[in-house]
């Protein structure tokens, strides 16, 4: 399962969530779903989304720590999957 970390970001870069919203052209719910892990961005949006931090954060703090694609998404397992998969090779044995 795929994490993205869109908070820490816009804390680090001064971003609110409606000033984002706004550069990437979407109603602020969906970028407050996106934070919450409610509904995740696809790949393509990942990258606007690094492009739209890059146009409106804070240009000090970005010539000093550009953000990255690793920044933004981080993979963990998923626990459900990781679960039902143990079961299974429970029931095998």
């Amino acid at each position: 399962m795929i994490i993205f970390k869109l908070k820490e970001l816009q804390s680090r870069y001064n971003i609110t969530g409606r000033a984002l919203a706004a550069q990437l052209g979407v109603v602020p719910s969906v970028v407050s779903d996106w934070r919450t892990g409610k509904k995740s961005p696809t790949l393509e949006r990942a990258g606007e989304i690094l492009e739209a931090i890059v146009a409106i954060g804070d240009q000090k703090r970005l010539e000093i720590d550009p953000p990255s694609l690793i920044e933004l998404a981080e993979w963990r397992p998923d626990k459900n999957l990781c679960a039902t998969a143990n079961q299974l090779t429970t029931k095998d044995s």
